[in-house]
């Protein structure tokens, strides 16, 4: 369903969502891939949002868009309660 959405909107910059909350992964097309290269915004969340009129959100009822695996500790949070529902 994810990746149908995101073929559906070849010329947005499309990401699933969960209660109005934009997440990862994101698609970007063609034309937003190139400028990223050459944008001056520090990270992908500023680029993101600067770009939110060429955005197109797929809500999604999925928990697992509410987790941040940004560090080996949340990696590890999110693999026990996988672990714990299987």
């Amino acid at each position: 369903m994810w990746l149908d959405f995101a073929a559906a909107h070849l010329q947005s910059i499309c990401q699933p969502s969960r209660q109005g909350w934009a997440w990862h992964p994101v698609v970007l097309p063609a034309k937003a891939f190139r400028e990223l290269a050459d944008s001056p915004d520090e990270d992908l969340r500023q680029f993101l949002q600067r770009r939110i009129q060429d955005s197109a959100l797929c809500e999604r009822e999925d928990p697992g868009l509410d987790f941040d695996l940004d560090t080996p500790a949340d990696y590890e949070r999110a693999l026990r309660l996988f672990i714990d529902r299987t």
